[in-house]
Formats: C-alpha cells, sequence, structure tokens
C-alpha cells in the first residue's frame, strides 16, 4: 500500500487534496480484505468450470475518485477538498511537469491528471456474482484503511 494510494489518503488528510468539477474519474479498485476473499474463494472453494477460465478481482462497483476523496476526508474529519476548475487543474499539471525537469517534485503532472481524468472499470461482475453479498463497502474499507495508516503512524 504505497503510491499512489498511500499518497492519495494522506493527501486527503492534510488538505492538500482537490477535486475538479465532474471530470473526476471511475475507478476500480480493490480494497485488500476484498481481494484475498476472492482470492481464498477461487483457490480454495470454486471448482473451474472450464480451462482458462478468467476472473478480475476487484471491488464490486467502480467509484468516482472526487466522492471516494470526499468520504476519506469526512472519514478523517477533515475538510471536504475544495473544487477547482478543470483547466486551471490541467495547467498546473504542465507546471508540474515543468518543475520536474528541475528534479522539484510536485503531486500534480499530466501523468496524473490523466490517470484521475480517466475511467479505468474493471468488470468484476463474475467473481461478485460468485461471492454475493460476502464483500466490504467502501465505508468500511475507508475506515479500515485509516485505521491501519494512524496504527502504522503514517504521516
Amino acid at each position: 500500500f504505497e503510491a499512489p494510494y498511500l499518497q492519495f489518503f494522506l493527501l486527503i488528510k492534510k488538505n492538500r487534496f482537490f477535486t475538479f468539477n465532474d471530470k473526476m474519474s471511475n475507478k476500480t479498485f480493490g480494497f485488500i480484505n476484498d481481494t484475498v476473499s476472492q482470492i481464498d474463494f477461487l483457490l480454495l472453494k470454486y471448482k473451474l468450470n472450464k480451462q482458462n477460465e478468467m476472473f478480475y478481482l476487484g471491488d464490486r462497483n467502480s467509484i468516482n475518485i472526487g466522492k471516494w476523496s470526499h468520504q476519506i476526508a469526512a472519514a478523517f474529519n477533515k475538510n471536504t477538498p475544495i473544487s477547482i476548475p478543470y483547466f486551471i487543474a490541467k495547467l498546473l499539471s504542465y507546471f508540474g511537469d515543468f518543475l520536474g525537469c528541475f528534479n522539484i517534485k510536485i503531486p500534480l503532472t499530466s501523468f496524473r491528471f490523466k490517470n484521475m481524468t480517466e475511467d479505468q472499470i474493471i468488470d468484476t461482475s463474475k467473481i461478485n456474482n460468485l461471492l454475493q453479498n460476502k464483500r466490504y463497502s467502501h465505508e468500511k474499507n475507508i475506515s479500515e484503511t485509516i485505521n491501519w495508516i494512524q496504527k502504522e503512524r503514517l504521516k
């Protein structure tokens, strides 16, 4: 649990994360407890129906990272991330690239901006239909992650 997820949580915790209107992407994530449950099920409880059967692992539903950042901020008891106009965020990402030429690193680059604005949704319905409701909610996943961050004293 390192970059980019730990950094994402810590930026929100420090009130240094911002969103840009309705252009934030939707993504399929895989919370560790869910992924372990899926692997456990496939290895120990599921009988393959055909050779080379493929399953994509991940959370049942994708989530908008803007909405997710608001949920994380609430769980940290922090202010909701501010929203800035899309074009300003895009300009800042290019400025981040420029600063990178001088070994000055800031969290927003054009690579990260693209990642934050392009959907990455994986169809996990096959595994999730087999597991039915034996999954964690996004809220529970956030709570457990924050508890782990605090337990590990990660800044």
